[in-house]
């Protein structure tokens, strides 16, 4: 699920695939990126995306770090490693 903008950054809300099918979910979504005339996908980028995008010659940078608050540790604590997955779909707000 992504935003698309022409001529500009289009967000990337949420990118998921089963184990085999990453480099087909990420070429489908760059060609329909592209097609639409973004410049840019920018988003969250999850371990098992990096070996796919870097065969694709993809710009990765850090923009900033997630910010998580809860008051139930064990909760902060599952949600802190690497096999949880939250996306901006779970959140409360994104902007188009």
């Amino acid at each position: 699920a992504y935003l698309p903008r022409r001529a500009a950054a289009s967000r990337l809300l949420h990118l998921a695939a089963p184990d085999g099918q990453v480099e087909d979910v990420l070429g489908e979504l760059v060609d329909d990126a592209m097609s639409r005339g973004s410049t840019v996908l920018a988003g969250r980028l999850e371990p098992n995306l990096d070996a796919a995008l870097r065969r694709r010659g993809a710009v990765m940078g850090f923009a900033r770090e997630p910010v998580l608050h809860t008051r139930d540790s064990e909760l902060g604590a599952a949600l802190a490693t690497g096999s949880s997955l939250l996306t901006q779909l779970d959140g409360e707000w994104f902007v188009a």
